[in-house]
């Protein structure tokens, strides 16, 4: 039975050079798409009056391309309080002796979705209690908003990075 054998034939500059290519990939990602994301997280916190810090991390590997971005600094904890949700919980007073004193309800200005409008308020009559059952916060999932929202913008930036790098041979 005879063999049927295909083979590419090819100039060797008519290759990708990969080192190029991963180096375009990493100074998009540190140059263009690391600050545009940081600017996004920090857009919601900007009106926030215990602001929030975040910081950036990519990850380049065999298997893909991963950019971290996490909260820092002192308040991270009410970012993930805010975007995760808190479950139900007691509440007691930090110092013996003294009620707890506050609104009964919370009107929220922003909702479930990738716009922040302002900090919330508290309403309703003004309650003290020494312990307090509280009913936990609803997830207002930033994460999964920003991501949704700039992934075409992610996507056009890494291949115009693959574009340049295999051009630079």
């Amino acid at each position: 039975m005879p063999k049927v054998l295909f083979r590419a034939i090819r100039t060797r500059s008519g290759y990708p050079q990969w080192p190029n290519m991963q180096r375009e990939v990493e100074k998009t990602i540190e140059g263009t798409i690391k600050p545009e994301l940081l600017t996004y997280f920090t857009r919601i916190t900007d009106l926030w009056k215990h602001k929030v810090a975040f910081q950036a991390r990519k990850r380049i590997t065999a298997q893909g391309i991963t950019l971290y971005v996490y909260p820092t600094g002192e308040n991270k904890k009410l970012w993930t309080w805010t975007t995760l949700g808190t479950k139900p919980h007691v509440i007691v007073p930090k110092a013996a002796g003294y009620p707890l004193r506050f609104r009964t309800q919370y009107k929220p200005r922003t909702g479930r979705g990738y716009r922040y409008r302002g900090p919330g308020k508290a309403v309703g009559p003004w309650v003290s209690a020494y312990k307090v059952q509280h009913p936990g916060t609803k997830a207002r999932e930033f994460e999964k908003h920003i991501t949704r929202f700039y992934q075409p913008k992610f996507r056009r930036h890494m291949e115009n990075a693959l574009r340049r790098g295999a051009r630079r041979l």
